[in-house]
């Protein structure tokens, strides 16, 4: 019996590839690169690059290249994508704790950030309702900016624990 066992690999996370894509191209843009010059830092031609982050290639986009396209990036979006794909939500677990002097300053500036999330949350909650209809992308949007309201809500709750102790 002669069986492919490609019958059984899983499909490319098209959003996935996409968001590392975003990831280059930012990297890319800021540092006045191109793809060509993206792909050699990581060992790859452009081409290679290219079809690994193309939804129809066969090629994959490897452990180890994605973990150096973050290092290089500082982009973790892709890693986000991932933990949020099972249900669990990132944070870094070195972040340093604010000291009693800069508790305040730390607690304003995440308040800050948290109500600037909750301003775009609104402003796509508005659009989505003028249409009548939550597409994919309002979708996306809506839970990518829950995931940042969560996260941020966690900092804070870790200093009201007792995050002063620094």
């Amino acid at each position: 019996m002669n069986v492919s066992y490609t019958y059984n690999k899983m499909a490319k996370l098209q959003e996935l590839c996409k968001i590392i894509r975003g990831s280059i191209v930012k990297d890319v843009r800021r540092n006045g690169l191109s793809f060509a010059d993206f792909a050699h830092e990581i060992g790859l031609s452009q081409g290679t690059l290219e079809n690994k982050l193309k939804p129809a290639s066969p090629h994959d986009v490897t452990v180890t290249e994605l973990i150096h396209i973050m290092d290089i990036t500082a982009d973790y979006a892709p890693l986000e994508y991932i933990t949020r794909r099972y249900g669990f939500i990132l944070c870094k677990a070195e972040e340093e704790r604010p000291s009693i002097e800069n508790t305040t300053a730390f607690v304003t500036i995440n308040t800050l950030d948290l109500g600037a999330v909750f301003g775009e949350l609104e402003r796509i909650v508005k659009e989505a309702i003028e249409d009548g209809e939550i597409d994919e992308g309002e979708s996306k949007e809506i839970s990518d900016i829950a995931y940042e309201i969560r996260k941020l809500a966690k900092k804070l709750e870790e200093i009201a624990k007792g995050g002063n102790d620094g």
